[in-house]
């Protein structure tokens, strides 16, 4: 028979004691760990994200996206440029961080500053500028043929564009892309200030005897192994 040490069976001893009722509980708490790690997950946020830079919201009847009537097309490097910069900083890397709030005031200049530059610098790539189109309207007759044979001379108006004049940025839409990522990028380094996020989900990990896997199959350390 193999030998054991007195630690292990006194945990043996421990689990085969357990209420099933205790054991019920226990499973319920972990799961519920598990189920609000992976809401939290960055990459839904990012997710979440990319559909409302491209002008959806989110049905929450049904579940889906849907695209907001009359919101004009948003282009595809535009959305792919934002949402490869924000995968370096919506990521467990930084939600399990312990930043100070010095730190991320510093974070949020440096996010401010790319969406601005950015949006400023490719504005009419990005289709994000305003302009006026200068037109010229003149008269010029025509000769119309009639059907007995006759003819008649009308005037009629032709409008003609001269010119484009750039009048500027379209603010609003720009304000509207930096609000959406400005307030999610901050609600995550919010939750990572002195480490609260990491204390909060491996302080409940905690709770149950159960850490490393469950009977049903992975476990709650399974959720956060963000290293593998």
């Amino acid at each position: 028979m193999e030998n054991i040490s007195e630690q292990e069976a006194m945990k043996m001893q421990l689990e085969a004691e357990r209420n099933p009722n205790q054991i019920m509980y226990d499973n319920a708490v972990e799961e519920k760990v598990v189920n609000i790690i992976s809401q939290l997950n960055p990459d839904n946020l990012l997710s979440d994200i990319e559909h409302r830079l491209r002008g959806y919201k989110k049905d929450y009847f049904s579940g889906e996206w849907k695209k907001l009537k009359g919101h004009k097309e948003v282009p595809e490097k535009l959305v792919s440029k934002f949402i490869s910069f924000l995968g370096g900083v919506l990521n467990d890397n930084t939600r399990f961080s312990n930043y100070s709030a010095r730190e991320i005031n510093n974070i949020m200049e440096q996010v401010i500053d790319f969406i601005k530059d950015d949006l400023t610098d490719n504005d009419e790539e990005y289709k994000l500028a305003r302009s006026i189109e200068s037109k010229e309207i003149r008269e010029m007759e025509v000769v119309i043929d009639r059907e007995d044979g006759t003819s008649i001379i009308k005037k009629v108006k032709l409008e003609t564009v001269t010119s484009v004049d750039y009048t500027g940025a379209d603010y609003d839409e720009m304000n509207r892309i930096g609000h959406i990522i400005c307030i999610n990028v901050f609600s995550v380094l919010k939750r990572a200030l002195n480490g609260s996020e990491s204390r909060r989900i491996f302080g409940a990990l905690k709770v149950t005897e159960s850490l490393n896997q469950n009977e049903k199959g992975k476990g709650v350390f399974d959720a956060v192994q963000f290293w593998k």
